[in-house]
């Protein structure tokens, strides 16, 4: 398994994977705050674009509350452990994520970003309408919380390519429990959903990447 890459370096390899492989479809990121991945992401993608010649991904959603996190479940709960709080990352909006990418030079044009808390947005039949057609290439999981990591992956599961890629930039939080956190969430997804998983690379200190291949 990879180690050794921060943050920026994970999404440049998951584009660098989804180029190489061929793999096609969009990049969709859950818990954007105030753009910096998703304009980071765009980067990566006409990166790829100019030294291939091709081009893999076609738009990048963003989903985000700009509110902060939600209410806590009792599953995002653990004694003593007080890194994330409800309401937590709510200095955002959509303006300021949209004058940040724009300010780092890179064009908005193919970035769509949808507002709300997940367990509304992701099934409003505006997000339905604004997503016809798409299909995940990449997935960025940037949610800290048990509970809205369930949500995403339930969400994503019929929309995932072969050969997506999964990162999770939470997976060892709450001191690296598989019982908390998006650990949690995706070991529960895996039950249920008839994927293979590969195990991709590690990243910064809390970060896990993986490769999802559909059944053939």
């Amino acid at each position: 398994m990879v180690t050794g890459i921060d943050r920026p370096g994970a999404l440049d390899k998951a584009f660098e994977f989804i180029y190489k492989s061929e793999t096609s479809g969009d990049y969709f990121e859950f818990g954007v705050f105030q753009g910096v991945s998703l304009a980071r992401a765009v980067r990566s993608d006409l990166h790829w674009r100019k030294k291939t010649g091709r081009a893999h991904v076609s738009r990048f959603f963003g989903f985000d509350s700009f509110r902060g996190l939600p209410v806590f479940s009792d599953a995002d709960q653990l004694e003593g452990y007080a890194v994330f709080q409800p309401g937590q990352f709510a200095d955002t909006d959509s303006r300021t994520v949209y004058a940040l990418i724009e300010g780092e030079g890179v064009p908005v044009d193919r970035v769509c970003l949808i507002p709300g808390f997940f367990s509304d947005s992701l099934v409003a039949e505006s997000t339905t309408t604004q997503l016809a057609g798409s299909d995940v290439a990449i997935a960025h999981i940037d949610c800290d919380l048990y509970s809205s990591a369930k949500e995403c992956l339930d969400f994503l599961g019929p929309r995932l390519v072969d050969g997506a890629v999964l990162l999770f930039d939470d997976w060892f939080c709450y001191r690296g429990r598989p019982d908390r956190g998006v650990h949690k969430a995706f070991d529960e997804w895996r039950m249920h959903n008839p994927h293979f998983v590969s195990d991709f690379f590690n990243y910064s200190w809390a970060g896990r990447a993986f490769i999802v291949n559909l059944p053939l």
